[in-house]
């Protein structure tokens, strides 16, 4: 008996295992049907079924590997960019949980195949690429199916895909199949919860923020800290004025005349920032009265406090009307002026520019009453609890926008 003869007869012998494989899966499929059947003698069916499947599996494996190993040379090379491509999924998944899904290479031609590189690209969501193990098989040897087990961990609920592609020893794309799955939150009970919000708040002032969460365990939960910016202090000044000014004008061969001027700038805008902390303001008045955003008038002198409570962020309108000349003007001579000013100063603190470190914008973060080292990116999910939950961020000496997201199952 040569070579050939004894690969063939090897070749029958598998497809008769294959055979009574089909057959015996469909004994039980009819099985299954009848309606007295027990629970346990369902669960008994269905793991001799697995069992079945799985054979299945392993001898078109091994026939694969028994073909390889006989290294015919009679058996002709099947282009790679012919292989089939399939995926075996168990969706829904759930988030922060160990997935596994199989990648299958099948050759439907009498040879043998070889795919240069064979890689398995999980996007999430948003769209970005989850790391995989292992993302890319090289020199994949098929002689009839070749199957790849790929696990991941998902981080976010919602729609996923996994790509198969199949690449040339030059890098190019012999062949691609893209198929969806599903991830959810947490398992049976689980839920999402994700909060967004941006701190403004006084310097060395505390805010607090009260979470409530599912009576369920915590399967993740992580805090960032972005857009984090420290405090700066800085002042800025606004000059009003209003000038009245009359005078006696003398032209030859008439009588004396009088002439009237009459300067100003008044209403003048003043601008603080939108995002500024005001934490001083003073008005020094001279010869005027002054309305400020035309809420109320302001007679000198005018305390620091009357005026802070007047000075807003955005955009001031300050008023000012000289005091009228006393007295009135001769036959021969008048000369009366007046000029009534009003200087606003303010200081306050607002963000800088440049992002800062989260230690720079805060002393501390306290969950539940527990110090939480501070980062950019924070597990904070051994000090959670189901039910009510307190985060405090301590000491403030900045903005930022804090992203929290909890995952409960």
């Amino acid at each position: 008996m040569n070579l050939l003869e004894s690969a063939r007869k090897g070749q029958t012998t598998i497809e008769f295992l294959l055979l009574l494989s089909v057959v015996v899966l469909l004994i039980l499929a009819a099985i299954t049907t009848v309606t007295d059947i027990s629970k346990v003698q369902q669960n008994a069916t269905q793991a001799v079924r697995s069992g079945v499947e799985n054979a299945s599996l392993s001898l078109l494996q091994q026939f694969a590997e028994q073909r390889v190993g006989l290294q015919l040379t009679n058996v002709s090379e099947v282009d790679a960019s012919l292989v089939r491509l399939e995926v075996a999924k168990s969706d829904p998944y759930f988030a922060n949980q160990p997935a596994v899904m199989q990648v299958m290479v099948w050759n439907d031609y009498s040879g043998v195949m070889l795919v240069p590189q064979l890689r398995a690209t999980i996007t999430g969501p948003d769209g970005n690429e989850i790391t995989s193990s292992p993302g890319s098989e090289f020199n994949v040897t098929v002689t009839l199916v070749r199957s790849i087990t790929v696990t991941f961990v998902p981080h976010q609920i919602g729609n996923y895909n996994v790509t198969v592609t199949a690449i040339d020893a030059d890098g190019q794309k012999l062949k691609e199949k893209k198929v969806p799955f599903a991830v959810v939150g947490g398992g049976v009970g689980g839920a999402d919860v994700v909060v967004e919000r941006k701190i403004v708040e006084p310097m060395n002032t505390h805010f607090v923020e009260t979470i409530q969460l599912p009576n369920a365990t915590i399967r993740s939960a992580t805090l960032e800290l972005a857009d984090t910016h420290e405090y700066v202090f800085r002042n800025v000044s606004f000059y009003a004025y209003d000038w009245v000014f009359k005078h006696s004008v003398f032209i030859e061969g008439s009588a004396t005349g009088v002439t009237s001027f009459h300067d100003t700038n008044s209403p003048l805008i003043a601008v603080v920032p939108d995002d500024a902390i005001i934490y001083d303001a003073d008005l020094d008045i001279s010869s005027a009265t002054v309305w400020i955003s035309g809420r109320t008038l302001i007679a000198p002198p005018a305390t620091r406090n009357e005026t802070r409570s007047l000075v807003h962020t955005g955009a001031n309108v300050i008023n000012v009307q000289a005091q009228s000349p006393t007295g009135g003007c001769g036959s021969n001579s008048c000369n009366q002026e007046v000029l009534g000013t009003a200087l606003l100063q303010v200081s306050y603190y607002g963000p800088d520019s440049n992002t800062a470190k989260p230690e720079k914008v805060m002393n501390a973060l306290k969950v539940n009453g527990l110090v939480v080292p501070l980062a950019t990116s924070m597990d904070i999910s051994p000090y959670l609890q189901p039910g009510m939950n307190t985060l405090n961020f301590t000491y403030i000496d900045g903005t930022f926008t804090y992203k929290l997201h909890v995952v409960t199952g």
